[in-house]
């Protein structure tokens, strides 16, 4: 299966550069592999997961789908949705530039501007 994922995968383009960092022998060994190599059934279950809840599927039916006996392990995909979720909103209020809640350069956290 994850073999069909891989060739899916490269078929559909992902196959931009990717570092991959491990170790051999005490020593960090860096190289670059595509990205449709690392893709594997854990890689689609977790997108699945993260794009049914996305899409509004329930948590309780998630966690039956996916078989979880206990939702806090179905909980831990539905923190990623909430963390996306919370994303978009401080890119759109925010604009998609700024990370932080830093106040302007000039020391000014909110300014009004009026009409002449």
């Amino acid at each position: 299966m994850n073999r069909y994922l891989k060739k899916i995968t490269q078929l559909a383009g992902l196959n931009r550069l990717v570092e991959v960092v491990s170790t051999a022998g005490g020593r960090v060994v860096k190289g670059a592999v595509p990205l449709h190599e690392l893709v594997t059934m854990h890689t689609a279950r977790h997108t699945f997961a993260v794009q049914s809840l996305l899409r509004g599927m329930p948590v309780a039916v998630l966690q039956r789908v996916m078989g979880h006996a206990k939702i806090q392990n179905t909980m831990k995909y539905a923190q990623v949705v909430e963390e996306l979720q919370h994303q978009a909103m401080r890119a759109a209020w925010d604009g998609p530039a700024t990370t932080s809640n830093q106040a302007a350069p000039d020391g000014t956290v909110c300014s009004v501007l009026t009409a002449a």
